[in-house]
């Protein structure tokens, strides 16, 4: 296939050739509206100008990371950066991808810290948990990076779903299907949004039903895995354990599976359970876990366009709303029969 010239290119788009050199030396005077139409024209059309004459005009490396918390076996950071790479490859920035050990405070922060030295990136996406961190923030401010944060209250801009919304509606089916004896597990964390969102919309929809809410089965856990399978332990031994539980996420509701399965306690005949994120544990789980889905590809498709069209290119008009979240029905929860 013969490589199209800048002249070829642009007869075919319909621009002079001086509007094109101008969109590829990222000249700030081309309007954005301009500078994307012509960069999806680029995609469509296979035309790739030369990476280092780009680089060398502009003075940008067209480059963008990505350092997300390495935990091993989760699902949601490899959808992330499938989005964020997608949405990348049209807008022809590569991507610098970082797992991040969340070992001690000081590894954590070096480990940040070297992979920003030595990459010259041109914008970051950070997702939480590390998005929620005052000093991971401080250090990336320091480093004077463009920045867009993925489930965070404290970055800005930010990409994320309507988790409140979400939760508020697990909770509504449970009551639909005659649960008013309802549980929540969290991480007691201050800084973890997901945490406080999902947290606000179990209590939104217990309010709307006029359903009080019982502290015992409110279950707030910290990091230590000893201390939030303890709590789960605690609240299904309980007398006047609730008829439901909506776990923080999949992981979680694994955890109240397990102790389940040792009490002799059926689901969802006995008790109902609903998880958050629809890992794919949820599916392998006996029986299927009902949960929610979050559009996480499409998420990361939002934090790199945001990152690059109004951080990178500064198009202010480039607005985002909040994804939504949707109800994945299985097969653990079932209608309260009263005994």
């Amino acid at each position: 296939m013969k490589t199209l010239s800048v002249k070829d290119f642009a007869a075919l788009v319909g621009v002079s050739e001086k509007t094109v050199s101008r969109v590829l030396n990222d000249d700030p005077k081309v309007k954005a509206s301009t500078k994307e139409h012509i960069l999806s024209k680029m995609y469509e059309y296979d035309f790739y100008p030369n990476a280092h004459s780009r680089r060398l005009r502009s003075k940008k490396n067209f480059v963008i990371g990505v350092a997300f918390a390495d935990y091993s076996g989760y699902s949601y950071n490899a959808l992330l950066t499938k989005g964020i790479i997608r949405a990348s490859d049209r807008l022809f920035y590569d991507v610098v991808i970082r797992p991040i050990d969340l070992g001690t405070p000081d590894s954590t922060q070096k480990e940040l810290e070297s992979f920003l030295r030595r990459t010259a990136l041109d914008g970051l996406i950070l997702p939480a948990p590390l998005c929620n961190d005052p000093t991971i923030l401080k250090i990336v401010i320091s480093a004077r990076i463009p920045l867009v944060g993925v489930g965070s209250e404290s970055v800005r801009p930010s990409v994320y779903c309507d988790e409140v919304g979400a939760a508020r509606s697990i909770v509504e089916h449970l009551i639909e299907l005659g649960h008013s004896d309802i549980g929540i597990i969290v991480p007691e964390s201050s800084d973890n949004g997901s945490a406080h969102w999902r947290l606000q919309g179990y209590k939104q929809a217990l309010d709307a039903a006029s359903i009080p809410i019982n502290n015992e089965w409110l279950i707030k856990y910290n990091d230590s895995d000893t201390q939030e399978d303890t709590f789960i332990k605690k609240l299904l031994q309980r007398a006047d354990r609730p008829s439901a539980i909506f776990a923080f996420n999949d992981g979680v509701a694994a955890k109240v599976y397990k102790y389940a399965l040792q009490l002799g306690i059926k689901i969802p005949h006995e008790l109902s359970v609903i998880g958050f994120d629809d890992d794919p544990i949820s599916e392998v789980l006996w029986p299927p876990l009902t949960t929610v889905s979050q559009p996480v590809v499409e998420l990361g498709q939002e934090a790199a366009n945001l990152l690059i069209k109004r951080c990178i290119m500064q198009n202010d008009d480039y607005i985002i709303s909040p994804l939504k979240c949707s109800l994945v029905e299985r097969s653990s929860v079932a209608p309260y029969l009263r005994h």
